[in-house]
Parts: structure tokens; C-alpha cells; sequence
């Protein structure tokens, strides 16, 4: 956008005005000046596609926005100021500063790439090194002046960068540079050489692989209408504490038999960071598409939305075991840990223990009080023990029928040789449970109680790592055993502090409790934690979301739910109730309709008994909506 084009604000450059950008620094002692990268985004055109679509541009402009400053938080750098269509951040480092103008151009091109070519909303930045005046949280002089005048030299949709940019960026970002030569740009009295950034095409297609999430995102809340931004626009905001993806290991041993063991290990940290205070950590199953990747550290950590990626190697030979493991800011393309362990293979989870400790210090996270050891291998002495805890852990991960009975079996195994360990007990359970779950058994019932009585027990035993009251909590609450399963769910919250199964258990519980604003918000922390999330967590958002009176917010997410699986039973009874509640007769029936296609069998009486609800009133509004919707009884 022009400077003509704008209205008012401390942006502003209308005609025949004093530039604002213009600003005379004062010889005063009390100034403060810091060196700084400076970013400035402004929209090209914007008056223009105001005039053609109001509405539609200012839904562009605020899922943008959203965006942008969530890009620039998440990458180390503050958003100094908004001003209408445009915003103004700084950063400590250049290189983290230009990454991060790139992964928002690439996320502005996937976030409206659905919207017609004319109408799409596209950013120019501008980026420059220099002093700046910091005063009243706003900075200014001409380090800002300089980045705002290069935005105006960047096309639609790219970036613009100073000499002094380009020298610290150069070689360490992919991406090239185009040489436009010293530029005489408005109010500023020498020249400035610029360049124009245009990254690679490969780099440009991984920001368009990482844009699922975007692009879910836009179908998801920006251009729906302003109650559903309000549903859904916070559950992918970064959250403030440090945030941390591990990328599963690599066998550089040759042995494929050894693949569990060392994924095993990878998920055995993943386990212990779980427990940790202040901390942001990616579910396990969001990072399983980078298996079979060749995939750096940084570009992983870009796409998939965090500050820091933990990825490492281990290979084994005889009774010696090798592991390197690194940590890497992936905004700033910095490795800022690494290590390498040469050990006999007994110690391999003292190793485990170690990088926990490490990594916490690294992020400068606080340990969990007088807790010694992280890693819950006292009650596991044995070597054959803990290998058969991480190839379980393998294939339980792998969220499949198939690997689910052979983790079954495993710690089955792990049972009858060690019948007192609340960690054998507590896995044992959730393979069971699950297996009735996703209903993957062939005799419900009885996986049911042996779930019960396993979890029961390593609760009995301890429970350190808060499995079996996430179990025993499911259980509980099919059971109508409301006021157990509330807390048994919470309290594993308290112990499991970043696992998102275990935000998303609690939410299921208090959602049929009747404590729906609570459901809501820890549902969005499981969501967030998930990041590539699972269709019945989106399932238990909506269901909150209907039952607290939020009709439109649930149906947004309700089809979210269905666009993770489109066979969704619960998203498209959800769906159904809330078009019914919402006097939408004729898509209430057409998805009625779908219900029967999919699901010939549905019976409303049938559903309800899987729909444990501490009020029953609740229940007699989801059956009159289903009735009215002319679903069979």
C-alpha cells in the first residue's frame, strides 16, 4: 500500500503532510538507542481491495495480522506497533528476522489461496539493521524510517532488505539475493543499497508443505464470521513458554531390529520432558510424518510452528551404544546444544536422564521439585525391561490397530515379569482401554476390566507418570462415576503438565461434568499441544462448545472435526444437533441423511448410552435435536 493510499496514524503518509517517519532525534541523555533488526509489513493495494470487498478484506487483513505477529513472537521478536494494515517489529537478530519475513510470506500465500486472485491480500517488508530510539515501548529514527521505504521497493508478496541486512544473512539462509543497487529513498540522505529476497523454489514449497495448518486455519475460523474467529483463532496461537518438537531418531546402526529400541529412546525423553513446568512440548504423533524424511532441524521446527527441535542419532554395536543429539533454534538456524555419548549400553537411560537435564537447562526450564530422577526407571532394573518398555512404547505410538496389539502384547510381558511396576501396569491399561476406544477388540468387556483393574493397580503403585488415572479416569466416567473421573483426570493433568492426552481426557470429563467453559480451554491447550491432532479432540472442543449455547462456534469445528475424517460418526452428529438447535431444519436433515448413509445402523437410543452426561437434561436436548432431525430412535 502506498503511502497515498493510507489514512491516518503514526504510519500514516498522506499528502502534503509532515512525514512521520521524519523524526529529529534530540540530543538528550535520556534517549535510549539499541541496535536492532526492524521489520515493517504493510499491504500492497489495500484501499483498492477495501473498496471491491469491505467485509471479506477485513477478515483477510485480521487472520493476517493474527498471523504475522504470531510468526514474529514465535521467531524471538516483538511487534513494536500496529498501525491499520501495518506492523512494525524488532528483533536481536538479523538472520531470525528475515527467516521470519519469509515464513510469513509463504503462510500469507497459503493462508489466501483460496481466495480469488483479485482479492487475495498480499504484505510487502521491508527489513533493516540499524540504531533505533526505544521510548514509550514504540521505537523510531532512521533505522525505522529506512525499513519502511524499503517495504515500498518490494513486489506483492516479497521482501526487501538493506545492505546491512544483507551482510549478516547471506550464506546462512536459503534463499537468494537480487542486487537493485543504492536506492534514494524518501527523507533519507545517502543512498541505500538493497536487495530483493526470493527464495529458492524448494524453499518455497516446504512453506507451502507447512501450510496445513494454515490453510485449515482459514477454512476454520478467519473467513467464517467473527464468532467462529473467537472459537477457534486462539487455539493456534503460540503459547508463550518455550516450545519444543523431537524429530524421531536415526539407527545408524544397520540392524533394523534395533529401530524400536532406538525409537523407543526418542519417546522415553519425550516421556520425561512431558513432566516438566513451563514448557510447550509437540505430541509424539505430530512429528511422525518426518520418519521417512531427509528433513533439517530448522526447516521441521518452521513448519511445524516451534521455537526448538531436538533430533539426534544412536548406533549400537556389541555392549557399546553411541548417541549424538542436538538442539536447535530453528527461527534463529542456530544450533545452540549438542553433545555426543559413548557408553556401554546399560547406560543408555542414564543417557536419557542426562539430555532431559540438559535440554531443560538449555530452555532454562525449572526441573520438577526434589525430583531426582526424571525418567521413571527405578521400578524397571533390569536391561530386558526397559528394552521391552521403548520397542512398546514404538509400536503404541504408531496409533494403529496393528501397533497397538503388538504393544499390548509387549506389556503384557513387561506384567508377568514385572507384576508390581505401575509403569508396566499403567501401559498395559491404555493398550486395552484403547483398543476398546477405537474399537479395535473383539471382547470389549473384558479388555474394559482388565483396563480397570490394571490402571487401578499401578495407581495403587504410584502411578508416576499419570497413565493409569488417565485410564481409570475414561473408565470412571463410563461408568457414570462422575465425580472420580473428574479427579482422576485432573489430577493427571497436574502430573503429565504438557501432555495433550491428558488435557484432552480432563476436557472429555468435564464437559460431561457440565463445566463447559473449563472443557473449552483445556481442550485448546490439548489442541495446541497436538498440533496434528486427532478427530476426537476436535470432537470434545465442539461438543463443549454446543452444550455452553456456542452453536456456531461448535459447527465450525465440527466440520474441522469431519475434515480430519470425513467417516466421523461424532462429528457429524454433532454437526446434526447443532443445525437442529440452531433452527437450520434442511441442513439438520441433510446431514441426518448422511448419518444413515454412513452409519445405516445408528439408532438415537443406541447413541446416547455412549454419551455420559452427569445432567440429563443435557441429553434430552441432544435426543430432541436428533428427533427433530429425523434420525430414527
Amino acid at each position: 500500500m502506498t503511502g497515498e493510499e493510507k489514512g491516518s496514524g503514526v504510519f500514516s503518509k498522506p499528502k502534503k503532510t509532515p512525514d512521520p517517519f521524519s523524526l529529529s532525534v534530540m540530543a538528550d541523555e535520556n534517549v535510549k538507542h539499541q541496535l536492532a533488526a526492524i521489520v515493517y509489513a504493510d499491504v500492497s493495494g489495500y484501499s483498492r481491495l477495501t473498496q471491491a470487498d469491505e467485509i471479506g478484506t477485513h477478515r483477510q487483513l485480521s487472520a493476517s495480522l493474527d498471523l504475522i505477529a504470531d510468526r514474529i513472537r514465535n521467531s524471538g521478536g516483538t511487534v513494536v506497533h500496529y498501525a491499520g494494515d501495518a506492523v512494525l517489529a524488532r528483533f536481536q537478530s538479523v538472520v531470525a528476522a528475515t527467516h521470519c519475513a519469509i515464513g510469513i510470506q509463504n503462510a500469507i500465500r497459503a493462508l489466501c489461496a483460496e481466495v480469488e486472485e483479485e482479492k487475495r491480500l498480499l504484505f510487502r517488508i521491508g527489513i533493516n539493521l540499524g540504531e533505533v530510539i526505544v521510548d514509550r515501548n514504540d521505537i523510531y529514527g532512521d533505522g525505522v524510517n529506512v525499513a519502511a521505504r524499503l517495504e515500498s521497493l518490494a513486489d506483492a508478496g516479497g521482501i526487501c532488505i538493506s545492505e546491512s541486512v544483507f551482510q549478516q544473512v547471506q550464506g546462512k539462509l536459503d534463499a537468494r539475493f537480487d542486487d537493485i543497487g543504492g536506492q534514494k529513498l524518501k527523507n533519507i540522505e545517502h543512498p541505500v543499497h538493497a536487495y530483493r529476497v526470493v527464495s529458492r523454489p524448494d524453499a518455497s514449497n516446504r512453506g507451502e508443505d507447512s501450510s496445513d495448518e494454515l490453510l485449515r486455519l482459514s477454512r476454520f475460523s478467519r473467513i467464517a464470521g467473527p464468532e467462529t474467529k473467537e472459537a477457534v483463532a486462539d487455539v493456534f496461537t503460540r503459547s508463550e513458554p518455550p516450545s519444543i518438537m523431537i524429530l524421531p531418531f536415526r539407527n545408524l546402526g544397520g540392524n533394523a531390529d534395533q529401530d524400536a529400541l532406538v525409537d523407543g529412546f526418542r519417546l522415553a525423553i519425550q516421556s520425561s520432558l512431558v513432566k516438566l513446568p513451563g514448557m510447550f512440548l509437540i505430541n509424539a504423533p505430530a512429528v511422525e510424518r518426518y520418519r521417512h524424511q531427509d528433513v533439517t532441524a530448522i526447516r521441521a521446527g518452521n513448519e511445524v510452528g516451534v521455537r526448538y527441535v531436538l533430533d539426534g542419532a544412536v548406533q549400537m554395536a556389541g555392549d557399546r551404544v553411541r548417541v549424538t543429539i542436538q538442539l536447535t533454534d530453528a527461527p534463529a538456524a542456530q544450533i545452540i546444544w549438542a553433545e555426543r555419548y559413548d557408553r556401554v549400553v546399560d547406560d543408555i537411560f542414564e543417557i536419557q536422564d542426562e539430555i532431559t537435564t540438559e535440554v531443560a537447562v538449555a530452555l532454562d526450564v525449572k526441573l520438577i521439585a526434589d525430583e531426582s530422577s526424571l525418567v521413571w526407571w527405578d521400578n524397571l532394573p533390569s536391561r530386558k525391561a526397559r528394552e521391552l518398555v521403548l520397542r512398546g512404547l514404538s509400536h503404541m505410538y504408531m496409533g494403529n490397530e496393528t501397533g497397538n496389539a503388538v504393544a499390548r502384547k509387549i506389556f503384557e510381558e513387561l506384567t508377568q515379569m514385572l507384576p508390581d511396576s505401575p509403569q508396566a501396569l499403567a501401559l498395559s491399561a491404555y493398550t486395552n482401554w484403547l483398543s476398546v476406544m477405537r474399537g479395535w477388540s473383539k471382547e470389549p468387556a473384558q479388555a474394559m476390566e482388565r483396563a480397570t483393574a490394571l490402571a487401578e493397580k499401578a495407581i495403587e503403585r504410584g502411578d508416576p507418570d499419570g497413565f493409569g488415572r488417565i485410564v481409570l479416569a475414561s473408565v470412571r466416567l463410563l461408568q457414570r462415576r462422575h465425580d472420580e473421573a473428574l479427579a482422576l483426570s485432573e489430577s493427571a493433568t497436574s502430573v503429565r503438565i504438557s501432555c495433550p492426552l491428558a488435557k484432552a481426557v480432563y476436557s472429555n470429563v468435564l464437559h460431561f461434568n457440565g463445566h463447559h467453559v473449563q472443557a473449552i480451554e483445556n481442550a485448546k491447550r490439548a489442541v495446541k499441544h497436538s498440533r496434528i491432532y486427532p478427530p476426537w479432540m476436535a470432537a470434545v472442543l465442539a461438543a463443549s462448545y454446543r452444550d455452553s449455547g456456542q452453536i456456531a462456534s461448535s459447527i465450525t469445528v465440527a466440520n474441522e472435526c469431519l475434515r480430519i475424517d470425513p467417516q466421523s460418526l461424532d462429528g457429524h452428529v454433532l454437526l446434526c444437533t447443532d443445525y437442529s438447535l440452531s433452527s437450520s431444519a434442511h441442513e439438520a436433515q441433510r446431514v441426518a441423511r448422511e448419518i444413515l448413509r454412513t452409519h445405516p445402523s445408528f439408532r438415537i437410543s443406541a447413541y446416547l448410552e455412549t454419551q455420559p452426561y452427569k445432567d440429563s437434561k443435557t441429553l434430552e436436548n441432544i435426543a430432541g435435536a436428533l428427533r427433530a432431525a429425523g434420525l430414527p430412535e
